[in-house]
């Protein structure tokens, strides 16, 4: 008998089996696991065997029904996905037919959620009924009533705290493209494309902070590529208002403050006057906030740190948030860098003993960042500029050779030389600048070697006049 069950369900299986098969595109694989499920049936057949194994075989077989119409439904849906949506013609207006396509793309889950309790409903109604007998009552009048009411309820609460939430992060994925390819390109219609989509998956979820930190950003950007005064203006604000509501529906959230202090200090590189200043006093006011928050973000403290020397031409206060950046996370690399920078830039306002002091803090942290992170061809071709201003041509040199070595095609020998001697010249180190000329010349290609001879001319000529 066990050995016959078995076999009985074998055939069960191929005879439901075939169905998926065939969908899949397989008619002639789906005729043989068919066949043979219905031979070995025909084989097996009897009444025993088939008072326990054709109920299964009905449940499963409607079973399969239900759910490869679902999966054509399914299937049906993703197609027009990539279709125009419905109504949408050439005339339509480009923003419209981005969101009506970000709509489209988010209804598939609804979908989805209406077969799922569908199929719920219709399992508890069976379950309800069955084995409840004649004379028992299946509902009461006061039962209806509560279902009634109930029921529309959990739906809204359904849609409120679950559906929408996921069809906004949809929604907000469709925008992504377009962000990355604004980004690439500095358009602005594909920003206005970002911007649409971004406000209309707010328009699903609007307690949702993060989708107005990336439409504020959004905005950002594309104020930066209008030439319009008055635009640039609008936008701006708009930014500022919806980094805003980010910051009240998340307070807590380090990155809607810090933000606000980037959206302020761009505003501020393009303001002029009193506006600016104000502009600067609230960027620094949101970078305090941010700190606070935040007291071991060495990105936002080295931000705050920028500001303070491009916008407030404030070197000491720039250079101590750098220092105190480093003491709180001295293991983020790329603060050594910017400290150096700023102290290089600083120093070139000055003359004398306040000028070596800041280029030899800048050959410190430089030094201090390499050691940790010595691949930065770049900042090892910095280190050698910073060296030849203080003078230092053996230091100049082997920074030099560094940038060479971990540089590739884009440091070729000579041009580096070449550079490295343009900074002498400019120092009035002409010995130096010659032995650098000349290195240059000795790998420099042919365009290149009557440039680089003119140098090599002039500075001996001055060399020997004593000029």
């Amino acid at each position: 008998a066990s050995a016959r069950l078995a076999a009985g369900s074998l055939s069960l299986a191929g005879l439901l089996l075939g169905v998926p098969i065939l969908a899949a595109g397989s008619p002639l694989t789906a005729i043989v696991v068919a066949g043979g499920g219905a031979l070995v049936a025909y084989l097996l057949w009897d009444r025993a065997w088939n008072d326990l194994l054709l109920p299964a075989a009905l449940i499963a077989g409607v079973s399969i029904i239900i759910g490869l119409l679902y999966a054509y439904l399914h299937a049906a849906q993703i197609r027009a996905g990539i279709l125009p949506p419905p109504g949408v013609t050439e005339a339509t207006e480009p923003l419209t037919r981005r969101v009506l396509e970000a709509d489209q793309a988010a209804q598939v889950l609804a979908v989805f959620y209406w077969y799922f309790f569908a199929v719920l409903l219709v399992l508890g109604i069976g379950l309800g009924t069955t084995g409840a007998g004649r004379s028992r009552q299946w509902a009461t009048t006061f039962g209806y009533a509560a279902a009634a009411l109930a029921v529309p309820v959990i739906f809204f609460v359904i849609m409120a705290t679950n559906l929408r939430i996921i069809q906004a992060d949809i929604v907000y994925k469709r925008a992504d493209p377009w962000d990355q390819q604004a980004s690439r390109t500095d358009n602005p219609e594909l920003w206005d494309n970002a911007i649409a989509v971004y406000e209309h998956a707010i328009d699903y979820a609007p307690a949702e902070d993060f989708y107005y930190l990336w439409l504020g950003r959004a905005y950002l950007e594309r104020s930066s590529v209008t030439e319009e005064e008055a635009e640039r203006e609008t936008l701006l604000r708009t930014a500022e208002s919806r980094l805003e509501q980010a910051q009240e529906l998340n307070p807590l959230n380090t990155d809607h403050t810090a933000n606000l202090a980037r959206l302020h200090t761009r505003w501020a590189e393009q303001a002029q006057g009193d506006e600016k200043q104000q502009l600067v006093t609230q960027a620094v006011g949101y970078y305090q906030s941010a700190i606070s928050l935040s007291p071991q973000n060495a990105v936002i403290m080295n931000e705050y740190a920028r500001l303070a020397y491009l916008l407030q031409d404030d070197c000491e206060q720039s250079l101590s948030l750098y220092q105190e950046s480093l003491e709180k996370d001295p293991f983020y690399v790329q603060t050594y860098f910017e400290q150096s920078e700023v102290s290089q830039s600083c120093a070139a306002e000055l003359e004398g003993e306040a000028r070596q002091a800041y280029l030899s803090e800048a050959v410190e942290s430089l030094e201090t960042g390499l050691a940790r992170r010595p691949r930065e061809a770049r900042q090892w071709l910095r280190l050698a500029e910073i060296n030849a201003q203080l003078g230092n041509a053996q230091e100049a040199a082997a920074a030099a050779e560094e940038a060479i070595n971990r540089g590739g095609d884009d440091f070729s020998s000579w041009r580096v030389n070449f550079t490295v001697a343009q900074w002498f010249v400019e120092e009035e180190a002409l010995a130096d600048a010659l032995q650098f000329a000349e290195s240059a010349l000795v790998d420099a290609p042919d365009e290149a070697r009557p440039q680089i001879q003119q140098l090599i001319d002039r500075l001996q000529e001055r060399l020997e006049s004593g000029s």
